[in-house]
């Protein structure tokens, strides 16, 4: 309503707000007038809505300084934790991130390598990446923490001479070190002559039998290999020439010894075998041709001038060898020179052909397969090769998804970022793998070069003998049964590299198969000769059996699809 006194006012406006009017009334009236009767008395009445709009004003500007003080202390908190905290933790866990594909990019694991194309929802995160990473790390940690130091308490004598004398590990129990191989003359091939005495379907196959051809026919086969096959046709008709090539393979055969079984046959046998090797594992892919053409050439020279004797054995014995080579690798060092030596002579120069930087790239690749060779390299080989699978595992395996078909190529990223990736490594791995590959033949050839190697070894035993010094244990004829010793030879050393090559090359699985199958001969032969006694069959097929089922899982990680019904001993007629 309207307050008392209103119209009295002149220009003064009646404030709305009844609580801005401040009313002071008299206590009594001293003067007797009208409306001052009673209860009513005199009263002023002060208008304060100036008063109070100003101090809302303030309180209103009190306010939203308040309010802008704490946006700028919120704001400036905010930056605070993003720089002390959320920025180093971002920084952090994207080089979690990168660390771990840069860890797992050899794997190509496309699950971890960051894509742009993937949702957020569907990217791993940083946990189960690390979590990823370091299961990755510990087994590669593990396989290169592995020590050369061997328990062979409960090893047969055999199994000792594999460990201690082929692999050059050592004993706990300090056995004494061991030897092999023979020596003597000399055998060069014959005449060349155009027509293969085998079918290409033979040498394209791991039944060739090489020890039962003559030796212009095995020359013929060497010729095939290097200027008629698939291979040759881009790497030996590129840079050589039969006018020149048969001086140099006449010459080269002449360098091997007649030794029992570091012969000619032994070095044609160990090119066919790198020939299939390169073959089935599509090396056009992944090397050049001028590395091709050198692995053919360094495999039929690898052995060139072998004297029968082991590194150890010319070591102890002070021969000129171990002299000139400051006992590192003595033998495999002169096989290198003896191969190079020859391509001094033009007429022999089966490398004239090639640039410079080829000729580099060639000789590089030749000399490193060549003194790979030395067994004594065997279990940092196995090793790497190993830490190789573990690094690139996911991408292997899905070559191996694709099955044993590779007609149509290989897994470009297999290919991009294994195979070339390490490709001298591989081509190492294969010579190597080549010079032990006997007991992956099938039967009769495995037999056949297992009783020429320890013929061998029975020549240097006997010579050990004489000298008086400590003879191998595996050199000894008179204490060395045949086919247990092929049982050690293959548990201890073949197996596990055959096994980490074909992780590493699921093409090749037909071979490890090949192996489990003559594990298990050598088995039943040994049983039958030596008549062992129990407890030395139940030892002897827990190791039997190990090796079947290991064979048979990489042989499976090929089969997916195919044909259920295989069991484990699979002897493919044509691989």
């Amino acid at each position: 309503g309207i307050s008392t006194g209103a119209s009295l006012l002149a220009d003064e406006l009646v404030p709305v707000r009844n609580q801005n009017i401040v009313k002071l009334e008299v206590p009594k009236c001293l003067v007797q007038r009208a409306l001052c009767e009673g209860k009513v008395k005199a009263a002023i009445y002060i208008n304060f809505a100036d008063a109070k709009r100003r101090e809302d004003g303030v309180d209103m500007l009190m306010s939203c300084c308040v309010i802008s003080i704490m946006v700028g202390l919120t704001s400036n908190l905010t930056s605070t934790i993003n720089r002390l905290v959320v920025l180093p933790l971002e920084r952090m866990l994207t080089m979690v991130r990168e660390v771990s594909s840069t860890i797992l990019k050899l794997t190509e694991d496309e699950d971890i390598a960051p894509n742009d194309d993937e949702d957020d929802d569907t990217a791993p995160d940083e946990t189960e990446l690390l979590e990823r990473v370091f299961d990755k790390l510990s087994r590669i940690s593990s396989i290169a923490l592995q020590d050369m130091v061997v328990d062979t308490h409960d090893m047969s004598d055999e199994a000792r001479g594999i460990v201690v004398d082929m692999m050059n590990m050592k004993d706990k129990h300090d056995l004494a070190g061991r030897n092999r191989k023979s020596v003597h003359a000399t055998g060069s091939p014959d005449q060349l002559f155009a027509k293969l005495a085998v079918p290409v379907s033979a040498v394209d196959s791991w039944t060739l039998d090489l020890l039962k051809l003559a030796a212009d026919d095995r020359e013929q086969v060497v010729i095939h290999i290097l200027f008629d096959s698939g291979l040759g046709t881009i790497s030996g008709s590129n840079y050589s020439d039969l006018e020149t090539f048969k001086p140099f393979y006449d010459a080269a055969m002449a360098g091997y010894m007649d030794q029992p079984y570091h012969n000619a046959v032994h070095a044609a046998d160990v090119m066919h075998c790198v020939y299939r090797l390169l073959t089935l594992t599509k090396a056009e892919q992944w090397v050049s041709s001028a590395e091709i053409f050198a692995m053919l050439i360094a495999a039929l020279c690898h052995d060139m001038g072998h004297v029968g004797r082991t590194n150890p054995f010319l070591v102890e014995t002070g021969h000129d060898l171990a002299l000139q080579y400051n006992d590192a690798s003595p033998l495999e060092n002169m096989h290198c020179s003896s191969l190079f030596k020859l391509c001094t002579n033009e007429s022999m120069n089966v490398f004239k052909d090639m640039s410079s930087d080829q000729y580099k790239k060639a000789r590089r690749v030749a000399v490193a397969a060549i003194l790979h060779t030395d067994n004594a390299n065997h279990f940092d080989m196995v090793k790497n090769i190993n830490k190789a699978y573990e690094v690139a595992s996911e991408l292997i395996e899905k070559q191996a998804s694709l099955g044993e078909d590779c007609d149509n190529g290989l897994y470009p990223q297999y290919v991009t970022d294994v195979l070339r990736k390490d490709s001298l490594m591989f081509l190492e791995l294969f010579l190597h793998f080549a010079d032990i590959s006997n007991p992956l033949k099938p039967f009769d050839i495995c037999q056949a070069w297992a009783a020429r190697v320890l013929d061998e070894f029975f020549d240097q035993g006997d010579e050990e003998k004489r000298l008086g010094i400590p003879v191998g244990m595996l050199n000894d004829r008179d204490k060395v049964n045949r086919p247990g010793s092929q049982h050690g030879f293959i548990n201890f050393l073949v197996a596990p590299l055959v096994f980490g090559a074909v992780k590493l090359f699921p093409m090749l699985h037909p071979l490890a198969t090949q192996m489990a199958n003559n594990v298990q001969e050598w088995r039943n032969i040994w049983v039958t000769e030596a008549s062992p006694d129990e407890e030395a069959v139940q030892k002897r097929d827990v190791d039997v059996e190990k090796i079947l089922n290991a064979a048979d899982e990489l042989r499976r990680r090929v089969d997916v699809g195919s044909q259920e019904g295989h069991g484990r001993r699979v002897h493919p007629s044509s691989w």
